[in-house]
């Protein structure tokens, strides 16, 4: 298993100085399998917000059985947003115009 933190891979950079390859494009499609990728929302789309992170499962029977063991796990101890984060979070996961202008800026 592979985990992949990509937080800073949608962050600005010179595109022609610098090649972002995540291990599971480097893998290919049957290495994809093997890896997680996480993403720190802050980073990227809550620069002001609240701090949050998601994480990307394989979508094949593996990854869904890891993905509903972890998800027990942060149920268990009783990690993930609560309140008005929560709203923060799922409208900045809609990437709202707001968002995709200063990315792309």
């Amino acid at each position: 298993l592979i985990i992949s933190d990509e937080s800073w891979r949608d962050t600005a950079h010179d595109p022609r100085e610098t090649v972002v390859v995540s291990p599971a494009e480097m893998l290919g499609h049957g290495g994809r399998d093997s890896v997680v990728v996480l993403a720190g929302l802050e980073v990227s789309l809550l620069p002001d917000g609240p701090q949050a992170g998601i994480a990307r499962f394989p979508a094949s029977p593996y990854g869904h059985r890891l993905s509903a063991r972890v998800r027990e796990i942060l149920e268990t101890l009783h990690a993930g947003p609560h309140g008005a984060d929560d709203a923060a979070i799922a409208a900045a996961l809609t990437e709202p115009a707001a968002v995709r202008k200063r990315l792309a800026a």
